[in-house]
């Protein structure tokens, strides 16, 4: 969204019929769509080499609970990133946040443990990506509620900021 504002782009995409909301919830349905596609990709992908990487003590429900957090930490990082486009319309702006989240979530989920502040781990979403570990346990539908309620959260408050915010300047 922010790469179409700056490009000048977003105000032929506007002058259609379609509200920004609708813009934005239709790339973001893209986003969902593309990172479920992908993620099923890469599970029939790992269902195909299962039995020749030896790997057959990880259930095909277990590598499809791994694939499903993967998606919807994609979605979340790209929820991010269009709330945050949509918000500033300045994609450098995207880019770094998104960046610096993803680092520092990484850093967090990783190191907090060791450090003895387990608490910043349940800041991460890359915490809730992994840290049910869904090869071992399976589907962890709480962390997958996090993640979900954490995309929405990102995109609405973005839309709120683009809907009341002048495109042009």
């Amino acid at each position: 969204m922010a790469g179409d504002e700056e490009s000048g782009q977003l105000d032929l995409l506007l002058a259609h019929p379609i509200t920004r909301t609708q813009l934005a919830l239709q790339r973001f349905g893209a986003l969902v769509a593309g990172a479920f596609g992908i993620s099923a990709l890469v599970w029939l992908a790992v269902l195909a080499v299962r039995g020749s990487a030896e790997l057959t003590s990880v259930s095909p429900l277990q590598f499809l609970a791994q694939c499903f957090n993967l998606a919807l930490l994609a979605i979340t990082f790209g929820a991010l990133a269009i709330g945050v486009g949509t918000a500033v319309g300045r994609r450098a702006v995207v880019l770094v946040v998104v960046a610096v989240v993803g680092v520092l979530s990484y850093t967090a989920s990783t190191f907090a443990p060791q450090i003895g502040a387990d608490w910043i781990a349940y800041l991460s979403p890359v915490h809730y990506y992994i840290g049910g570990e869904p090869l071992r346990n399976g589907f962890q539908w709480g962390d997958a509620a996090v993640l979900a309620i954490a995309s929405a959260t990102f995109v609405t408050a973005g839309l709120t900021r683009f809907n009341r915010r002048d495109i042009n300047s």
